[in-house]
C-alpha cells in the first residue's frame, strides 16, 4: 500500500547509511533511503518503502540480504 514503509537496523554491516545505500544501488540495483534523512534518530538505519507489489518486494529484500551478507 502507498506511504508505508519500515526502517531496518544496517549498523552490524559496518557501513553508514549512506555508502550502504550507495553500495546496495550499484551492487544489486536496489535503492533506499538512508535513515539519517529522518534525522538523528534514524542514523545506522535505511527505510524501505513497501508500496510495490509483494514479489517484487520479496526480489529487492532478497537482493538486500545478498548484499549485506556479502559484507561480511
Amino acid at each position: 500500500e502507498a506511504g508505508m514503509f519500515m526502517m531496518v537496523d544496517i549498523r552490524e554491516t559496518g557501513l553508514g547509511a549512506d555508502a550502504f545505500c550507495e553500495g546496495l544501488l550499484d551492487a544489486k540495483g536496489v535503492s533506499v533511503l538512508a535513515g539519517e534523512a529522518f534525522g538523528p534518530s534514524a542514523a545506522g538505519h535505511v527505510r524501505l518503502s513497501l508500496g510495490t507489489p509483494e514479489p517484487v518486494l520479496e526480489e529487492a529484500c532478497d537482493r538486500i540480504v545478498a548484499y549485506a551478507r556479502s559484507l561480511a
